[in-house]
């Protein structure tokens, strides 16, 4: 966060924050593949556009990165606005049942749960 104004910049909440960093940490174990640290979204893209997998790793990694964004994302809001609370300790199980519900659900790619939880890609 920008000590001066109190502005949350999205670079922060996405990627600087021990939350985020710790779950990203976790995901790059998970997925067990090359990944660097982000600091930015663009870094992100950049990667993931010069990353040559077969097509149904691509669409894995990219829900993963989805479902990630979209749990940070959750996190931040349940501390800001009164409402539901999310529990940070449950969040790396949380992203990996969504990925693969996401995934499973749309037909595109096949996924095996136990397979899910090993080795995703």
């Amino acid at each position: 966060m920008n000590t001066l104004n109190n502005i949350e910049t999205l670079q922060h909440v996405f990627f600087e924050c021990c939350v985020a960093a710790e779950l990203w940490r976790r995901i790059r174990l998970w997925l067990d593949i090359p990944l660097p640290m982000f600091a930015d979204w663009s870094e992100v893209m950049s990667w993931y556009d010069g990353w040559h997998a077969n097509a149904a790793s691509n669409i894995k990694v990219y829900v993963v990165f989805a479902s990630l964004l979209w749990h940070i994302w959750r996190l931040r809001n349940s501390v800001v606005f009164p409402g539901e609370t999310l529990k940070k300790s449950f969040l790396f199980d949380s992203i990996c049942n969504f990925s693969f519900l996401w995934l499973s659900s749309r037909g595109k790619v096949d996924v095996n749960w136990n397979e899910w939880l090993i080795k995703p890609v």
